[in-house]
């Protein structure tokens, strides 16, 4: 979370910045939650996922609901937003690179487009779809995300359930990277955060995302 606002506050203009995340330890890892999401909603979710484990409940920068991360593709999108695109439009594009990468691999999926009957928020993320989302053709939910705007600069924060398709998480991240570089025109090319940004990242991780008074501010 802490490096995902860092590279978000930091990025320059035009640039686009991918990351899959890396989790420490066994499964399960934990879970993410938006930040308008209340902690005792999280935190009740996460316990009825992992019943009798610690795991860590960590309010994210962006908004949505309750992701649980035990064996998903997780990955962040940092890229240019201009003001007249809405949220909603970035959001399907940002899905409809993600469609085109699958397809590439011969993997299929669906746009989800059906409305939704209320707009309360769902406590969690892949209880059913939302527009826009990806799901496999039974209309199953596999990819969902949030997002966050900054002087012109967007965060998407996705996860990707992996059952459904029989493919690797590998192939997968394939599909995600060469659909965002198909969708914005762009190239990913391996780099490490800049000294700067790693700074940044270690103090908001310590000064934000482990604290009670970040998580537990809802």
């Amino acid at each position: 979370m802490a490096l995902d606002e860092a590279v978000l506050e930091s990025a320059e203009p035009g640039g686009c910045y991918l990351r899959r995340y890396c989790w420490a330890g066994r499964s399960p890892h934990g879970a993410t939650f938006g930040y308008f999401q209340p902690w005792a909603c999280a935190e009740s979710a996460a316990r009825r996922r992992f019943p009798g484990a610690d795991v860590p409940v960590v309010r994210r920068p962006t908004g949505g609901g309750v992701v649980f991360h035990d064996g998903d593709v997780t990955f962040s999108f940092v890229f240019p937003w201009p003001a007249p695109l809405t949220p909603g439009l970035v959001y399907r594009n940002i899905h409809l690179g993600v469609h085109a990468g699958l397809k590439m691999l011969g993997l299929a999926s669906r746009l989800w487009a059906e409305p939704r009957p209320d707009k309360t928020l769902r406590v969690e993320c892949f209880s059913a779809p939302e527009p826009m989302d990806l799901t496999h053709e039974d209309g199953a939910k596999f990819l969902g995300g949030a997002l966050r705007r900054r002087r012109g600069v967007g965060l998407y924060q996705g996860s990707l359930r992996p059952e459904g398709f029989g493919a690797q998480p590998e192939m997968l991240w394939r599909a995600v990277e060469e659909g965002l570089a198909l969708q914005w025109r762009t190239k990913f090319s391996p780099a490490k955060p800049r000294p700067c940004v790693a700074a940044e990242a270690r103090r908001l991780d310590v000064e934000r995302y482990r604290t009670k008074e970040w998580n537990r501010k809802r």
